[in-house]
């Protein structure tokens, strides 16, 4: 938990949206995922999912893999079925991991990881408000 005036965003544009993180394939299509109908709503039913459009903001990254795996879909009407899962690789993207970086463990473990850590930006943006805070004392 951050207390405190969060930092304003450094200059430029941030205003990035999913398709600038998402992988050209190949992709997952689950059969729980493939007869849920996509609502922009966050209630989650037995029948429905989170719809994540590409042209828009990232939903947050919240462990999807699993007996979760069908919570979220990213919405692409080239697809059968016209949605998909979302790939630990592009949950990592999103949450600011360099495409290096080096995950252990089963992929249900892996997703539960980046979908635990704060986004890499806001984090760094925070440390460094608090650095400077500490620097000038109290």
């Amino acid at each position: 938990m951050y207390v405190g005036e969060f930092p304003p965003p450094p200059p430029g544009n941030h205003a990035g949206v999913m398709a600038d993180r998402l992988r050209p394939g190949p992709y997952r299509i689950g059969p729980r995922t493939f007869d849920r109908t996509p609502v922009k709503n966050k209630s989650f039913s037995a029948t429905t999912c989170h719809a994540a459009y590409p042209h828009e903001k990232s939903p947050t990254v919240c462990n999807v893999s699993s007996r979760r795996d069908a919570e979220l879909a990213i919405i692409d009407p080239r697809l059968p079925g016209g949605k998909r899962q979302i790939e630990w690789q592009e949950a990592a993207a999103l949450q600011g991991f360099p495409e290096d970086y080096l995950f252990y463990g089963c992929p249900t473990d892996v997703f539960t990881q980046i979908a635990r850590a704060i986004q890499i930006d806001t984090g760094r943006a925070i440390l460094e408000a608090i650095s400077r805070e500490a620097a000038n004392g109290p």
